[in-house]
C-alpha cells in the first residue's frame, strides 16, 4: 500500500512538534528584547555626568609643625586639596553650550569658607574644537562654557583650593530637557570588580532559568503559561538596565587621568 505524504502535512507535523515552537518562541522574543534595548539605547537623549576627585596637599600642618607656614599670592594657607574635574557627555546625541539655561550654566561652586586658588584646564583629555573655557570668576566660583561636545566628550579640569577633600566643591548645572548634571561614582571607573563579576552570574544564572521557564512551559503545557511572561519581563529588565549602565561608562581617556 502506498502512503503519500502531502507537503502541508508534513510543514503541519514540523510547526506542531514542541521543539520547533520553543525555538520560534524564543527567537521571537530575543527578537523583542533587542527591539526594547534598540528604542531605550539610541532614541536621542541627552545626559551628562561628572566626577570631582581630590588629593589633600596641605592639611592643617601649620599646626602641627612649628615655624611652618604655605602661602599663596601673600596669603598665608593652612589646607590645600589638588581636584580633578571631569565633566563628560553620556548621551547618544551632541550636547551644545546653550543646553544650559542662563539662570542655571555649568559652573563649579565652592562651599563655605573654602576658597579656590587656581585653576587649569587639561588640555591633554579634551578636544580643542570643542572650544572649552574654564574660568575663575571669584574665589568661590568656576565658570565653564563650551560650543559642543559629541558622545564621550568632555571637559578635564585641576583645580587647587582650600578645604579637606574634594567634596568642597559642588558643580552646578541644569541641562534643558534633561536635568541636573548626575555625579558618577568613582568606584564605577573600575571595569571588572566583584560586584560586576557578581552581577554578570546574576545575569547568567536569570537567563539560564528563562531558557528552562520556557521550555517547561512547552514540552508541558503546550507552551501557553505564565511563564512565558514572567521571565521575559525580568529578564527585559536587565538588559534594559544593563545597556544603560554600558551606555554611561567612563571614557577611557579619563581613566587615565585618574589613573584607573
Amino acid at each position: 500500500m502506498n502512503i503519500i505524504i502531502e507537503v502541508d502535512d508534513i510543514i503541519g507535523i514540523i510547526i506542531n512538534h514542541p521543539f520547533v515552537g520553543f525555538i520560534i518562541g524564543l527567537i521571537g522574543i530575543l527578537v523583542g528584547i533587542l527591539s526594547l534595548v534598540f528604542v531605550f539605547v539610541f532614541r536621542p537623549r541627552k545626559s551628562a555626568k561628572y566626577v570631582l576627585r581630590g588629593n589633600s596637599l596641605v592639611s592643617k600642618l601649620t599646626h602641627k609643625i612649628e615655624g611652618l607656614s604655605v602661602h599663596f599670592d601673600g596669603k598665608n594657607i593652612e589646607s590645600l586639596v589638588a581636584t580633578k574635574f571631569v565633566f563628560w557627555n553620556t548621551g547618544n546625541t551632541t550636547l551644545h553650550g546653550n543646553d544650559f539655561p542662563e539662570n542655571d550654566k555649568l559652573s563649579i561652586s565652592a562651599n563655605e569658607n573654602i576658597k579656590i586658588i587656581s585653576i587649569s584646564c587639561l588640555k591633554d583629555y579634551m578636544n580643542s574644537s570643542n572650544n572649552i573655557s574654564a574660568i575663575l570668576s571669584s574665589d568661590t566660583k568656576v565658570d565653564i562654557s563650551f560650543e559642543y561636545l559629541d558622545k564621550k566628550e568632555g571637559v578635564a579640569l585641576e583645580l587647587f583650593h582650600t578645604g579637606s577633600s574634594s567634596n568642597d566643591l559642588l558643580l552646578n548645572g541644569t541641562i534643558m530637557n534633561f536635568g541636573k548634571v548626575q555625579k558618577h561614582r568613582i568606584e564605577d571607573f573600575a571595569f571588572f570588580t566583584l560586584k560586576k563579576y557578581l552581577l554578570l552570574f546574576a545575569y547568567v544564572v536569570c537567563f539560564a532559568g528563562f531558557l528552562l521557564l520556557m521550555a517547561y512551559s512547552v514540552f508541558t503545557v503546550g507552551g501557553h503559561s505564565i511563564f512565558h511572561s514572567i521571565p521575559v519581563a525580568f529578564f527585559s529588565g536587565l538588559v534594559l538596565l544593563e545597556s544603560n549602565r554600558f551606555s554611561n561608562r567612563v571614557p577611557l581617556k579619563f581613566k587615565k587621568l585618574f589613573g584607573i
